[in-house]
């Protein structure tokens, strides 16, 4: 019976799609190069892509891959319409669109050659740590909460048994190094355990889905674009990645 869903995991890949009887569909992952950010899951407009954090970072990130947890997953390949919203969002161009065999360059989607969504600007950087290019569009900051260093003992047994002693997911993680431990004096004094170099950080929310709790607060405020889109689609995914809506030309000429 058609369509025929399938899916295929392996070491260093997940692939999902759909089988019709004259046409097959298919999104494929990259997993040395997926960051676990979870921007795929953020924009898919069915709720299709559940995303989680990824285990491994630094050098680990490339080259032990095929002991890391599934770090995306589709439960129903059906659910997904293939119109590529994550592939043309991931920042690290970890995703693909295959139709009938073919790769579809993300100028070459639907969504984009409609323009359904607008052209992502911003920049493209090599990272530090995970040695793979990103597509630097969202600007924003990351915040560290606080943690209580009233009493200095107490204070001390979670910075070495905890954050960042025995938990520094985030700070592996970061796939351009923009996390490091503070200083153990420096962490009493402030309450704060994780520096956070603002000029590194890309706002990709990697560190914020590697975090175990909730000490990591991640505020992204603009997306850098051009040209025009359809209001009604952006509006959905600039809210769900806590973003106004960027200028559209297509408004103004109206």
């Amino acid at each position: 019976m058609f369509p025929k869903t399938n899916k295929q995991i392996n070491q260093m890949s997940y692939k999902f799609g759909l089988k019709f009887l004259q046409k097959q569909m298919e999104i494929s992952l990259d997993r040395a190069k997926c960051v676990g950010c979870g921007t795929c899951a953020i924009v898919c407009p069915k709720e299709a892509i559940v995303s989680g954090p990824k285990t491994k970072g630094k050098d680990e990130h490339l080259h032990s891959v095929m002991d890391d947890a599934i770090i995306l997953d589709v439960s129903d390949p059906q659910k997904c319409v293939y119109c590529g919203t994550c592939v043309y969002f991931c920042p690290f161009d970890a995703l693909k669109l295959t139709i009938d065999g073919r790769i579809i360059p993300k100028d070459e989607i639907d969504i984009v050659r409609r323009e359904v969504v607008p052209k992502l600007e911003g920049s493209h950087q090599m990272m530090k740590n995970a040695k793979i290019e990103a597509h630097v569009y969202m600007k924003g900051s990351i915040e560290i909460k606080k943690t209580d260093n009233s009493n200095e003992r107490e204070f001390q047994l979670e910075y070495v048994n905890n954050c960042p002693g025995e938990c520094h997911k985030c700070i592996d993680i970061c796939p351009n190094g923009a996390l490091e431990r503070m200083p153990f004096d420096e962490a009493l004094r402030t309450g704060i355990t994780i520096k956070v170099d603002d000029k590194a950080c890309i706002v990709c929310g990697s560190c914020v889905m590697a975090c175990p709790s909730d000490k990591i607060l991640m505020k992204r405020t603009e997306i850098d674009t051009s040209g025009p889109y359809s209001t009604m689609f952006m509006e959905t995914i600039c809210e769900k990645l806590g973003v106004p809506l960027p200028p559209n030309p297509k408004e103004k000429s109206k």
